[in-house]
């Protein structure tokens, strides 16, 4: 199951990259932003997406027991958004 969760997460993590990459040789986010920015499934999907990290963001914080760990997940969330880094599938 480790190994096909990697190879998930890893396949998500490239189709997202390459989505990026295409998107942004179209327009840049702020070209997008502003026709995007008055539709309401625009601004639905958007609090949708930083709600759900926020969610993600509390629970972690709440299982860490100390500010050094929280801070670095913070971080990696806002980096990653929701994916889980690879760290986390490492043998104890």
């Amino acid at each position: 199951m480790k190994k096909f969760l990697m190879g998930f997460f890893t396949a998500i993590r490239l189709c997202m990259a390459a989505i990026g990459f295409i998107a942004s040789q179209e327009r840049t986010v702020f070209q997008a932003g502003r026709g995007l920015w008055p539709d309401p499934w625009f601004l639905a999907t958007l609090l949708e997406t930083y709600f759900g990290l926020l969610i993600f963001y509390v629970w972690v914080a709440y299982k860490e027991k100390t500010a050094l760990p929280r801070v670095l997940w913070f971080i990696l969330i806002r980096a990653l958004g929701n994916m889980p880094p690879p760290f986390m599938f490492s043998s104890n």
